[in-house]
């Protein structure tokens, strides 16, 4: 099987560490699969290479009209068997199914993040045909699968909620190791809450 990726935003935040989580995984588990990532060009880096794995840079920006077709275009000429977004803007005319994951409605349920209206109907828009279009949707959380049913009910019967996953390195450590390396690196002795993602309204960091 043919399988591209739209990795352009490897180097993103959240959706980065997704991506780059991802295919590198994905790569390592299907060998048997060819895989075409589609990238920003100076993101190889962050990419996985090997055998089954063609790098596709592509300049389209995101956002954009051009991305909407050039990415159709690229899916054409690697004839792809399937095409995962894991981003909520799904190309125009694919060739083949597409499987789209969405991480969250923030940009329809918090208008301080689009406060344009243009900008808001365009990211209503793109989600719905999104989800609408795909052969699949991913949603990371019970939350966000509940949001999508509530904002487009018609994309119900193909939703499917699979939790991001944790990297080895975060794995427990036995308490008393922890609490000594708090105690001697940090100076903290009592109870805390680390955070590690953006301070955004809608994290509920107000405690």
């Amino acid at each position: 099987m043919r399988i591209g990726i739209d990795a352009r935003k490897a180097a993103d935040y959240g959706i980065g560490t997704y991506i780059c989580s991802l295919t590198a995984h994905r790569v390592r588990l299907t060998p048997s699969c060819r895989w075409f990532l589609f990238h920003r060009p100076g993101d190889e880096g962050l990419l996985p290479d090997g055998e089954n794995v063609t790098l596709v840079p592509e300049r389209a920006g995101t956002y954009t009209i051009r991305e909407l077709i050039a990415l159709s275009l690229r899916s054409r000429q690697c004839r792809l068997d399937l095409f995962h977004a894991p981003h909520y803007t799904l190309p125009l005319h694919l060739p083949c199914p597409s499987v789209v994951t969405v991480h969250d409605l923030i940009h329809l349920l918090f208008k301080e993040y689009l406060p344009h209206p243009l900008a808001r109907y365009y990211a209503r828009y793109m989600i719905g045909r999104a989800v609408r279009e795909a052969a699949g949707v991913i949603a990371v959380s019970w939350s966000t699968e509940r949001d999508i049913r509530e904002h487009f009910p018609e994309a119900t019967s193909h939703i499917c909620v699979i939790p991001n996953g944790v990297e080895q390195t975060f794995s427990p450590r036995p308490l008393p190791e922890v609490r000594e390396w708090l105690s001697h690196s940090l100076d903290m002795k009592g109870a805390y809450l680390l955070f590690v993602g953006n301070p955004k309204k809608h994290k509920n960091l107000d405690l």
